[in-house]
């Protein structure tokens, strides 16, 4: 498989994963806050 074929696949898959966290932050029924998401997110990448 060529590198470039692999990037825009996992490109694309990031951004599939963002959109699917932005549509779970803004379901008003889950508990979690987006300053306590960003918030795990941010010790995660520590």
């Amino acid at each position: 498989m060529d590198n470039t074929v692999i990037f825009n696949k996992v490109d694309q898959i990031s951004r599939e994963m963002i959109e699917g966290i932005k549509t779970i932050v803004q379901i008003p029924s889950v508990q979690l806050s987006p300053e306590m998401f960003g918030k795990d997110i941010k010790e995660a990448l520590n």
